[in-house]
């Protein structure tokens, strides 16, 4: 199996919004994107086995009209993000 070059994780905010509940994809009752602490696990043995680039992207939703639920979201995910970057310096 040949490791890639870049590895990009979604991520779960815990945060989701959306215009109906069948459309939300993020939150405690979600079962899409990784929970904090397993991304931090997927991140460190994604550069031990040699990947090089990473990203970080979430979905909180579909329709969603409440420009508050992203903000919090994106905190969350920058928060994530941030661990992520002092783990694989």
């Amino acid at each position: 199996m040949t490791t890639p070059k870049v590895l990009s994780v979604r991520i779960n905010p815990e945060i989701g919004a959306g215009h109906h509940s069948h459309v939300i994809t993020a939150g405690k009752n979600s079962k899409f994107g990784l929970w904090e602490n397993d991304a931090l696990a997927v991140y460190a043995q994604a550069k031990k086995a040699g990947v090089e680039r990473f990203g970080i992207h979430m979905h909180v939703g579909s329709g969603v009209l409440n420009v508050e639920a992203f903000l919090m979201a994106l905190d969350r995910l920058l928060s994530i993000a941030r661990k992520v970057t002092i783990r694989l310096e």
